[in-house]
């Protein structure tokens, strides 16, 4: 309300873009129907956590290593550390592979957002502003979904459509799907 109040405002900054066309009309003049939000999202946040469990998980083990045994995670999961290691990347990895393919996206944002709020608070040094710009991702890939380009726009209504063939798939099959 506050932006608004700007914009509407003769005489302020803001006030002066008046007449400027937003960013989805742009798209729509150079021929996008629909601004790619939250595809773009899913491929850098995806991207993001692929890369940190492949590599900080599994090609550098020493360091996550010396994490389970810092804060001796092997209590709160009695396994190995190696064990804990390999099923952290695993966990990273699978998450960062279904944003990548657009597969059950809000909930794969959740368990982002789970993985992200308890290593801040379970762990009682870890580097929050580290952590902030995934939170903001993750919470805007909860609100906005997997979009247009994703298995659940595409494979999600087909699996309900076989279960129930009285299914009707509603307008807009990126809705649908999350």
């Amino acid at each position: 309300m506050l932006i608004r109040r700007l914009v509407v405002t003769d005489g302020t900054l803001a006030s002066r873009g008046r007449g400027l066309p937003t960013p989805a009309e742009l798209a729509g003049r150079v021929g996008i129907d629909e601004w790619p939000l939250a595809p773009l999202l899913r491929l850098f946040v995806g991207a993001n956590f692929l890369y940190l469990g492949v590599t900080q998980k599994w090609f550098n083990p020493a360091s996550a290593l010396a994490v389970v045994e810092k804060y001796e995670l092997t209590r709160v999961v009695p396994v190995a550390p190696e064990l804990w290691v390999f099923g952290a990347g695993l966990v990273e990895a699978a998450v960062g592979a279904a944003f990548i393919l657009g597969l059950f996206t809000r909930g794969s944002a959740a368990v982002g957002f789970l993985m992200l709020t308890t290593t801040l608070f379970g762990l009682p040094d870890d580097p929050v502003l580290a952590h902030i710009t995934l939170f903001g991702l993750l919470s805007a890939l909860l609100v906005v979904g997997s979009g247009r380009y994703s298995l659940d726009s595409s494979l999600v209504p087909a699996i309900r459509k076989r279960l129930d063939p009285h299914w009707e798939s509603p307008a807009d099959p990126a809705s649908a799907a999350d």
